[in-house]
């Protein structure tokens, strides 16, 4: 029989944020394809690839690494034409870890993933399953995009108050528009502060009386 530990916490690792698993559920803070994306490090579309198993280097959380052929590059930079995503949990020999909430990624599937790139080079999805998504066509040859099913495992909270996160489909082309609108609401913040910077007057070419000394 094989050991099986769901984890309730101690875990921390890039692009998960601070949780707290209940039952079978983990909280998480709720947000919306804008503010996933300004979470987010590299947005990307793709297809999954090979996935594997290894121990975390203190040998405390069994990770899951799976690949991901590159389609679409949202945001951020990669020249590779793959990518490695880092889940929490998996299996090796009799012991296996799960954690609620967890992106589903099988083989094959078209997925759009909002992530953040760890210090090893590889990435985590932001907010667990609340990151990613599954890419698809329905009968009228619409693209359109479904919450990831780990999703149902996470409850989401604003502050102030708290809920299951519903299932969803949207379309690919407003979920773009809504990524881009993210990406250029930063861009303009961005610029903004290079412009105050810019124009800013360094101290000592402000008159004494201005600063408060004598004349």
């Amino acid at each position: 029989m094989r050991a099986i530990r769901s984890l309730r916490a101690g875990l921390s690792m890039a692009a998960l944020g601070a949780f707290l698993c209940v039952a079978s559920a983990t909280t998480v803070q709720k947000l919306d394809f804008k503010g996933l994306t300004a979470l987010s490090t590299h947005v990307v579309r793709g297809t999954i690839g090979s996935s594997g198993f290894e121990y975390t280097p203190d040998g405390g959380l069994i990770v899951t690494l799976t690949t991901v052929n590159v389609t679409e590059l949202w945001k951020g930079e990669h020249a590779d034409p793959t990518l490695t995503v880092r889940t929490p949990g998996g299996a090796i020999d009799r012991v296996v870890i799960e954690v609620p909430g967890t992106p589903v990624l099988k083989l094959g599937e078209d997925v759009l993933l909002f992530l953040e790139k760890n210090q090893d080079g590889t990435f985590g999805v932001i907010s667990f399953a609340q990151g990613s998504f599954k890419v698809g066509r329905d009968p009228a040859d619409r693209v359109l995009v479904t919450r990831d099913a780990g999703a149902a495992h996470l409850v989401a909270t604003d502050g102030r108050e708290s809920g299951v996160i519903a299932s969803g489909i949207w379309e690919l082309g407003a979920v773009k528009a809504d990524v881009d609108a993210a990406l250029a609401a930063s861009a303009a913040l961005e610029d903004a502060a290079a412009e105050a910077d810019a124009n800013a007057v360094p101290l000592h070419d402000v008159p004494a009386d201005a600063t408060g000394g004598a004349k």
